[in-house]
């Protein structure tokens, strides 16, 4: 992480809200060292507090196309589904998509159908079931 420039705004945690540096791409390396491929990235973070929408959140999971999240919720015990606003990438409920569940929710995983329609899964540990949306 790399600071943030000087009076910059603290994050719930008083820490600067710093860049993120990732570096990828090594596998193209040669014996003396050099790498001709690597590519770099800066994500700057972007925090949403949204009070009293995600009660528990446990599981998380992102839409192939990027612009739904879906998260699941022990406390409410509900599958919050949010949509992603172009061009800023803000994240709003989606109180249609949106769902209760009976039990907690342990992991949310997203596939394509060979028609590539995403379908979300979801695994409840108890009663031991996998749920399909």
């Amino acid at each position: 992480v790399l600071p943030g420039p000087p009076g910059g705004e603290a994050d719930a945690r008083g820490e600067g809200g710093g860049l993120h540096l990732l570096l990828g791409n090594f596998e193209s390396g040669d014996d003396d060292g050099t790498y001709d491929r690597v590519h770099a990235h800066l994500l700057r973070p972007l925090r949403e507090v949204l009070n009293g929408t995600l009660q528990g959140p446990r599981a998380v999971a992102v839409s192939p196309d990027r612009m739904h999240v879906y998260v699941a919720c022990d406390v409410s015990l509900t599958l919050v589904a949010f949509e992603r606003l172009e061009p800023s990438g803000s994240l709003v409920v989606n109180h249609r998509a949106s769902r209760p569940i009976n039990a907690s929710i342990a992991r949310l995983v997203f596939s394509l159908t060979t028609t590539h329609t995403p379908i979300l899964y979801a695994l409840q540990p108890y009663p031991g079931a996998i749920l399909v949306f």
